[in-house]
């Protein structure tokens, strides 16, 4: 129930985004970029409903602690976007 929440909670966030342009390809593509110039994205597509939104707000803010290029104030946009990706899909799993 909870995971289904939070996926519904990050599907709203990305409608709502859709407008900035931020969830359809341009922040998929942006992250795309900013993890692999450490990691293989494969290692993000893995995690794909595994994390919920909690672990991958995390992640994401040990990844900026380790020098990934994304300002801490898109920290919860982020990890949300990563957290309504459904398993297999978005641009980390091509």
């Amino acid at each position: 129930m909870k995971r289904n929440i939070a996926i519904m909670a990050g599907a709203v966030l990305c409608v709502s985004l859709l407008s900035a342009g931020a969830c359809a390809s341009g922040l998929g593509d942006e992250l795309s970029s900013t993890c692999s110039s450490c990691h293989s994205t494969k290692r993000i597509c893995r995690f794909q409903g595994v994390k919920d939104a909690e672990a991958w707000k995390e992640t994401v803010e040990r990844m900026i602690g380790n020098g990934a290029e994304l300002s801490e104030s898109r920290v919860d946009e982020v990890a949300a976007y990563l957290n309504g990706l459904a398993p297999g899909t978005g641009p980390f799993c091509e």
